[in-house]
């Protein structure tokens, strides 16, 4: 294999594990997602919500951050539908949409998002997460 396909082949993994991420998430599959991360993995969710901010470690991002974020949901309604996801060495960028209905408001949340994913050793090992938190908040919590 010559190093520009083991370069694809690392790019293709990488994008199928960003993919299994985002599939365990909305099947609230957390025993899924802790073996597509790092132990030792860092989430960035930037805006000014209650779950924003910055989550050191599997633990940290599956308890605090995805299991904080499923309760705001109606069960079942959450979707993410993938626009586009690009790789180049050890990253990947996503342009996802997430829609659901909120469980506080009865609103329908429908937010794009940018996912900037940096794996290691076919993991991932960060990730870099941007929303609309405005709406979000609007959306999600109750006054």
């Amino acid at each position: 294999m010559s190093d520009s396909e083991t370069a694809r082949s690392g790019t293709d993994q990488n994008k199928a594990v960003a993919r299994a991420w985002i599939e365990a998430y909305v099947a609230e599959d957390t025993d899924r997602i802790r073996t597509l991360m790092k132990s030792d993995a860092r989430w960035v969710h930037n805006g000014s919500i209650d779950i924003s901010g910055t989550y050191e470690g599997i633990d940290s991002i599956v308890d605090d951050f995805v299991k904080g974020a499923y309760p705001l949901f109606v069960p079942g309604t959450l979707r993410i539908d993938i626009d586009q996801i690009l790789a180049e060495g050890d990253r990947v960028a996503m342009e996802f949409s997430a829609t659901g209905v909120s469980k506080a408001t009865g609103k329908t949340y429908h937010n794009p998002y940018g996912l900037f994913l940096t794996f290691r050793d076919g993991l991932i090992a960060e990730a870099r997460e941007y929303v609309d938190t405005a709406h979000g908040a609007d959306v999600l919590y109750a006054d």
